[in-house]
């Protein structure tokens, strides 16, 4: 029996056996992915370690719009029997982005389209409660005192995103997103990665994991040093984090999904070293939809 979400024609499947890939080769994961009615879709593929740890998300985006055909660039970490799995759900808020977008200009039921976005918004806030950009929307498209476009817009703008690791790349990156942040009223949100390789640099049992956990601890440490700082500078900016596990690139462009800017710097140390430099880079901008300043950075 076929579900209302059929995923078919995998991409990549061997029939003689597992498919092969050197750890840290970029490979495509593709799928055909379909749905019953008009409603819009959304899909990810997840690596599954030997172990059957499951990685993050990595968001898939239509290869070529009306072709149903979604693609992701994964990479495997480390040696071993590694599996992926591709998911995919209906996806109310884009569903919901399509319909405002045509009728909101045409002036036709505005108030209605607007309160059910708010509703949206304000839901998945409630549910992500660390993240207070999705309120900061839910609040612009019931603000009465501006127009239904500019509320729109309000409302489907997200933070100034800045990708910030550990070197000293990344007080420049900071400081230029919280500038642009402030002149515009928007949130900023610093962006950071734990890579899942790291686990698989250590050979002893267990010694994989304690240095995650202290990679985690260490850029929280930074990150809210960060955060200080831009506060000190800009007090009244809504200003926060977020740190995820995982490739960069697939951090960074789940990350930067909605964002009204993405910033970065033309070099990095960490978890986005070489974010410019080669695939990653590629891969990020070929899929961003949000517009991309780079600043230039110390020894670029």
């Amino acid at each position: 029996m076929i579900g209302r979400l059929p995923i078919l024609d995998l991409f990549p499947t061997n029939d003689l056996g597992p498919v092969k890939a050197v750890p840290g080769e970029r490979f495509s994961v593709s799928a055909t992915i379909i749905r019953e009615g008009h409603d819009s879709l959304s899909a990810g593929v997840a690596l599954y370690s030997p172990e059957g740890r499951r990685s993050s998300l990595v968001r898939m985006h239509e290869h070529h719009p009306g072709t149903d055909r979604f693609e992701a660039e994964i990479s495997l970490p480390s040696e071993g029997q590694w599996s992926f799995a591709v998911e995919s759900w209906h996806d109310p808020f884009l569903t919901w982005r399509h319909t405002a977008e045509i009728k909101v200009p045409l002036g036709q039921d505005t108030e209605l389209v607007l309160e059910e976005g708010a509703r949206l918004l304000a839901r998945a806030g409630r549910r992500v409660p660390r993240d207070p950009a999705l309120k900061h929307a839910a609040r612009a498209l019931r603000d009465t005192g501006r127009s239904p476009r500019e509320r729109l817009a309000a409302g489907l703008d997200g933070d100034v995103v800045a990708a910030v690791d550990l070197g000293d790349s990344s007080g420049p990156v900071a400081a230029g997103a919280a500038e642009y942040a402030a002149l515009t009223g928007r949130a900023l949100t610093l962006v950071a990665a734990v890579p899942i390789t790291v686990g698989a640099r250590f050979p002893y049992p267990g010694q994989g994991a304690l240095e995650v956990r202290a990679m985690h601890e260490y850029r929280a440490e930074h990150l809210t040093w960060m955060t200080d700082t831009i506060r000190e500078e800009h007090p009244d900016l809504d200003v926060h984090w977020r740190l995820f596990d995982g490739p960069p690139a697939g951090v960074l462009s789940e990350a930067t999904r909605t964002a009204a800017l993405v910033v970065l710097g033309t070099r990095g140390h960490g978890g986005f070293t070489g974010l410019l430099l080669g695939s990653v880079s590629q891969s990020v901008l070929s899929r961003t939809v949000s517009p991309v300043l780079v600043i230039p950075t110390p020894g670029s």
